[in-house]
C-alpha cells in the first residue's frame, strides 16, 4: 500500500495566486486543447474550535478559474448554496482580466439570494442560493470566489473534492483544531501516492493539511457511477472533544452515530388515531398470514401516502408523526416509514425503522460513522427467518423485493434504545428480474401476424407496471406499440390486454395481437424470415475510450421465443446454427428447432451484474458482435405448390 507523502514542515496554504504573475494562456491551452477552462487553484482552510464549551466551526473557501476560449462564457453563471446546517459569510466575487501585461480586478455586484426549488416541485427543503455572474468574462479571464462557511452541526462537516468536472491545478485542504477536539477522515477515490499529508503544531494547536496538483478532469459517462465514486474527495468527521472535564462524542464510532439517529427519532409520537387503527385492523384482518399482513399494509402506504420530500433543518432527519402523515395523506422517506413501520407493529409484525444509503453513494457505515452514509430511510421487517427491506417510497415496487437502488447496501437497523444491527440489502439475481415473451407467428401474404404473451417479473414488473397503468384502451395500446416495436416501425398493435395481477407475487402479464407489414422478403418461391423481431442488445457496444465502469440498474433475464407457423405446401429450407456465447457476467443462448408444424427460435440473454468493470468491456463487445450477426441471420421457406 502506498502512504501519502509526510513533510516535517507545512506547505505554504495561501498558495499562487496566479492572477497576479499569469499573463499568457498558451501554456494552458497546450496543457488541456480540449478545455474551456481549468481551476487554477481551489482551497479551503477550516478552522475548529471549542469556545465557552461549545464547538465553533468554519471554512474559508477561495477559487480561481482560468478561462481558455471563448467558450467558457457560458460557465460564467456561478451560485453558492447554504441551509439550516451552515451560513455563507463574506462573499466576494470577482473577474481578472488582462490587460496590458496585468490584471484588471471587476467585482460581482448583484447577488441575488433565493429559495432552492427542485423542477418537478417534489422535493421542499429550507436550502438558498446566492447566484451572481462573473462581468466580463472571456478568454484569458480569471474568476476568483472567496466566501466563509459557518458550520453548525459537527456531524455534517461537508466532504472536500480534490477534483472536479474540469482538470484541476492544484487543490489544498486543511483543517487547523484546538486540543481539546479530535478529529478523523476518509479517503474516496484518492491516490495517495500524488497525496501530499502535512501536519505542524503551532502553540497547542495542530493543522492537518492535504494538497494535490494536476488532478485530471473527472470524467462523467452515460450508465455510469455518481461523482462521489469517481471524483477524489475526503470526509473529516469529529470524533469528539473535551468542555472543561466533560467529553462530548460526536462520531468516534458507529455506537455515537446509532445513537444519534436513535435521539432523532426517539420524538415521534406514536399513532393514536382511532381511524388508522381501524384501517390496519380492516386491511389485515382478513390475511391468511403474515406475509400477506405485511403486504396489504406496505401496498396500502405505497399506493396512498404520495411522497413528498422534505429537508427543512432537523425535518431532513426526524419523521413526522405518523398521525398527521396518516390524515394530510403525503410525506418524504421518512415519513412514509414511520406510518409503515406502526402499521405494522399494531398489526403484531416486527418491524424496524432503517437508515440506509442508496447506490449513488460509495459509503459504507464501517467507513464512516456519519450522517453522510445515508440519504434514505425504509422499514425492515422480520417474519421468521425472512427479513424484508420495504420501501413504500418506490411505486409498484414488489413488497418482498428491496428497491433497485438500494441492493448490495448496508442498513443500520433500529432494534431499541442501545441496540442495533447492520445487515446487508441482498443483490436479487437475474433469475428473479425477467421479460418471457412467447409469440406465434403466422404468414398472411406479404404480412406478418402475430398473437403473444409477455410475462414480467421483479424489477422488470415494476418498470413495466408505471408504463402501463392508467391508460385509456386507446393509450394502452399506443404505449405497448412504441415500447415492443417488433421487427420494424410498420409494427402495429391490434388488440392488448393487461392481466389483473395478484399483489402478493403475481406476475404482470400482458396478451397482445400484432401485425406487421412488408416484414417479409420474397425472391421467387424464397420467402426470407428474420425470426429476431425482439433484437435486444443490438449496437450496444461500449466504447473504445470508455473509462469507467458501466452500471445496471438491476441485473435482468429476457427469454425470447417466436413459434413460425408453417403452412401446407411451404417447407423450411434453410435454418440458422444455434449459438452459445457463456461468460459469467453475461451471455445468451440461441435455439432454433421444429416441432409439427412449428418451428421455433428460442433466445435466452443474461447480465449477471450490477456493475461492469472495464476489464470485461472487450469480451462484452465480442458478445454483441457475435450477437450482431446472428440477428442478421432469417429462415429461408420455399412454397412447394
Amino acid at each position: 500500500m502506498k502512504y501519502p507523502l509526510l513533510l516535517p514542515v507545512l506547505f505554504i496554504l495561501p498558495g499562487i495566486l496566479y492572477a497576479q504573475d499569469f499573463t499568457e494562456v498558451g501554456s494552458f491551452t497546450k496543457k488541456y486543447p480540449n478545455e474551456s477552462v481549468v481551476i487554477l487553484e481551489h482551497r479551503e482552510q477550516c478552522a475548529m474550535n471549542v469556545s465557552g464549551g461549545n464547538l465553533t466551526l468554519s471554512s474559508d473557501i477561495h477559487q480561481q478559474i482560468l478561462f481558455l476560449d471563448r467558450n467558457a462564457r457560458s460557465l460564467s453563471s456561478k451560485s453558492v448554496e447554504h441551509h439550516s446546517f451552515y451560513d455563507i459569510k463574506d462573499l466576494e466575487a470577482s473577474t481578472l482580466v488582462p490587460e496590458k501585461g496585468k490584471f484588471r480586478k471587476i467585482k460581482v455586484t448583484d447577488f441575488n439570494e433565493k429559495k432552492n426549488v427542485s423542477d418537478d416541485h417534489i422535493f421542499h427543503d429550507d436550502s438558498r442560493v446566492i447566484e451572481f455572474i462573473y462581468p466580463n468574462v472571456s478568454e484569458g479571464c480569471v474568476t476568483e470566489l472567496n466566501y466563509k462557511r459557518i458550520v453548525k452541526e459537527p456531524r455534517l462537516w461537508p466532504g472536500f473534492y480534490f477534483g472536479s468536472y474540469v482538470p484541476v491545478e492544484s487543490a489544498e485542504y486543511s483543517v487547523t483544531l484546538d486540543p481539546e477536539i479530535t478529529i478523523g477522515w476518509k479517503y474516496f477515490n484518492v491516490d495517495t501516492s500524488r497525496l501530499i499529508f502535512l501536519e505542524k503544531k503551532s502553540g497547542n494547536r495542530t493543522t492537518y493539511a492535504w494538497k494535490m496538483t494536476g488532478i485530471p478532469k473527472t470524467e462523467y459517462e452515460t450508465e455510469s457511477l455518481s461523482q462521489e465514486y469517481l471524483c477524489p474527495h475526503i470526509y473529516i468527521y469529529i470524533k469528539k472533544y473535551r468542555a472543561g472535564k466533560k467529553e462530548i462524542r460526536i462520531a468516534d464510532n458507529l455506537n455515537d452515530l446509532y445513537d444519534w439517529f436513535r435521539g432523532l427519532i426517539s420524538g415521534i409520537t406514536p399513532p393514536a388515531s382511532a381511524d388508522l387503527f381501524h384501517l390496519v385492523d380492516s386491511v389485515s384482518g382478513k390475511c391468511l398470514n403474515p406475509e400477506e399482513k405485511l403486504a396489504r399494509l406496505y401496498l396500502w402506504v405505497q399506493r396512498n401516502i404520495k411522497y413528498v420530500a422534505f429537508e427543512e433543518g432537523y425535518g431532513g432527519f426526524i419523521p413526522r408523526d405518523p398521525d398527521d402523515v396518516f390524515a394530510k395523506r403525503y410525506g418524504d422517506c421518512k415519513d412514509m416509514s414511520a406510518l409503515l413501520h406502526y402499521m405494522l407493529k399494531h398489526a403484531g409484525l416486527q418491524s424496524s425503522l432503517t437508515w440506509i444509503g442508496t447506490r449513488d453513494l460509495p459509503y459504507s457505515f464501517h467507513d464512516l460513522p456519519s450522517p453522510v452514509v445515508t440519504n434514505h430511510m425504509i422499514v425492515t421487517a422480520r417474519i421468521d427467518t425472512s427479513v424484508y427491506f420495504l420501501d413504500p417510497t418506490s411505486y409498484d415496487q414488489p413488497w418482498y423485493l428491496p428497491s433497485s437502488f438500494i441492493q448490495g447496501k448496508d442498513a443500520m437497523v433500529n432494534i431499541d434504545d442501545k441496540r442495533y444491527e447492520i445487515l446487508k440489502v441482498p443483490v436479487i439475481g437475474y433469475t428473479h428480474n425477467r421479460i418471457m415473451d412467447e409469440i406465434s407467428l403466422f404468414i398472411d401474404g406479404n404480412i406478418l401476424k402475430g398473437e403473444g404473451k409477455t410475462v414480467f417479473t421483479g424489477y422488470h414488473k415494476q418498470n413495466f407496471a408505471g408504463y402501463l397503468e392508467d391508460k385509456t384502451y386507446d393509450e394502452l395500446k399506443t404505449t405497448v406499440t412504441d415500447l415492443y416495436k417488433k421487427g420494424s416501425n410498420k409494427f402495429l398493435i391490434d388488440s392488448v390486454a393487461v392481466l389483473p395481477t395478484d399483489d402478493m407475487k403475481g406476475d404482470l402479464v400482458v396478451k397482445y395481437r400484432f401485425n406487421i407489414k412488408d416484414y417479409l422478403y420474397t425472391s421467387g418461391k424464397e420467402i426470407y424470415l428474420n425470426m429476431n423481431l425482439d433484437p435486444f442488445l443490438r449496437d450496444i457496444f461500449i466504447e473504445p475510450d470508455r473509462k469507467n465502469a458501466v452500471e445496471r440498474p438491476f441485473q435482468e433475464e429476457r427469454n425470447y421465443t417466436v413459434n413460425l407457423f408453417i403452412p401446407p405446401g411451404f417447407e423450411i429450407v434453410s435454418v440458422p446454427q444455434n449459438h452459445t456465447y457463456k461468460n459469467n457476467l453475461f451471455g445468451y443462448k440461441i435455439k432454433y428447432y421444429k416441432e409439427g408444424s412449428y418451428l421455433t427460435a428460442n433466445r435466452w440473454i443474461y447480465m449477471n451484474h450490477l456493475l461492469l468493470g472495464s476489464e470485461y468491456f472487450d469480451e462484452w463487445n465480442e458478445m454483441v458482435k457475435k450477437l450482431n450477426r446472428v440477428y442478421n441471420e432469417s429462415v429461408i421457406i420455399v412454397k412447394n405448390r
